[in-house]
């Protein structure tokens, strides 16, 4: 995956929190400010040869520490 955005769903709906263009790693992290949220989206927009499907085998969320 080379181009992806990471989404968070509030009770105000759903905002862009990270975005990432010309990715070449294999793990990525991401900080954000902290808040609460239903639900964590990640929409891939682009791949590095469009002959494979993209493949997610991870997504971890943690709190502040």
């Amino acid at each position: 995956v080379t181009d992806y955005r990471v989404e968070a769903q509030t009770a105000a709906g759903w905002e862009e929190v990270a975005r990432e263009s010309g990715n070449f790693q294999r793990w990525r992290i991401h900080h954000f400010a902290p808040r609460t949220v239903r639900a964590l989206r990640l929409t891939v927009l682009g791949v590095r040869d469009p002959r494979y499907r993209a493949r997610v085998y991870e997504v971890r969320a943690y709190g502040p520490a």
